[in-house]
């Protein structure tokens, strides 16, 4: 299935990059999807198999409340949604979402 990452509030220049793996994760685990970057404006575009998977993912710059939302590119069908605020951290956020077969 063709994805897109997007984002939604926060200030202006928020910015959120990470990498998708496979789920469950493990320690050590290699992501199957790297440079994974979104900010105002920017989206990034991917394909995966049916399965399930987390975008583990910080926020390299900007600051508020936002949202992370994963659908599927094309038809705009939502797959996944994280509510997130940066005044609960920048590093360690998690996005768990399945794409349906």
């Amino acid at each position: 299935m063709n994805l897109e990452l997007s984002l939604m509030g926060g200030a202006a220049d928020l910015t959120v990059r990470g990498e998708v793996f496979t789920a469950p994760v493990a320690k050590g685990q290699k992501p199957i999807v790297t440079d994974v970057i979104a900010a105002a404006g920017k989206i990034s575009a991917f394909a995966l198999p049916p399965g399930r998977y987390a975008y583990r993912y910080h926020v390299s710059a900007g600051v508020g409340a936002f949202t992370v939302a994963l659908d599927e590119a094309g038809t705009g069908r939502h797959i996944a949604n994280d509510d997130e605020d940066t005044k609960f951290g920048y590093s360690g956020k998690a996005l768990a979402f399945e794409v349906p077969a």
